[in-house]
């Protein structure tokens, strides 16, 4: 089965066998093509495995394209876009799985300059950035762990957002949070 084939399959609603194809080619072959089918495939296998509570696949799967990332494509930052609000799915549905805790690992690498932008859902819905849901997720995480290693780590956060979204005017809530932490444990 060529990479077109296994696209279409997918497209087609066929995820399962979209991903055990792609799967079997991407061990025999690591191309461009068999990057991005293996990227957007695995990529709606999360979804299917969140939907259905299977929650420590999702996370499996998640931490695999972490490491894929890096070889996609994704000039129009689609990809990044995409891990981004995988990142939040996940923070909201897995124990143990937190938003401070993968930029602690990672960095803010998931957060591409296009997950700063609004854009329109298929219903016609008017969306947040989903990288303002990520920050506030995040932001969310520390005042409820409200440690120092945490406030630490939220630092790249905030830096972000003041970076991308200068005029958002939870960015001084954001810093004072930080700050009274940072206060706190001197």
């Amino acid at each position: 089965m060529t990479v077109k084939e296994i696209f279409a399959l997918r497209k087609q609603g066929h995820i399962e066998e979209a991903y055990d194809e792609i799967r079997r080619q991407y061990a025999a072959h690591k191309g461009h093509y068999t990057t991005l089918c293996m990227f957007w495939t695995a990529s709606d296998v999360l979804r299917l495995r969140v939907q259905a509570g299977r929650i420590a696949e999702a996370v499996g799967i998640f931490k695999a394209l972490l490491r894929l990332l890096p070889n996609v494509d994704d000039a129009d930052g689609r990809a990044h876009t995409s891990m981004t609000a995988h990142a939040l799915r996940l923070a909201q549905a897995a124990e143990g799985f937190g938003i401070l805790s993968l930029v602690a690992q990672g960095g803010t690498s998931v957060l591409h300059p296009t997950c700063w932008q609004t854009y329109t859902s298929p219903s016609g819905v008017l969306q947040s950035p989903v990288a303002q849901r990520f920050v506030k997720k995040g932001f969310e995480e520390l005042a409820a762990a409200p440690t120092l290693d945490n406030a630490l780590v939220a630092v790249k956060l905030l830096e972000q957002s003041v970076a991308h979204a200068p005029n958002a005017p939870e960015n001084a809530h954001y810093k004072q949070l930080i700050n009274d932490i940072i206060q706190k444990q001197s």
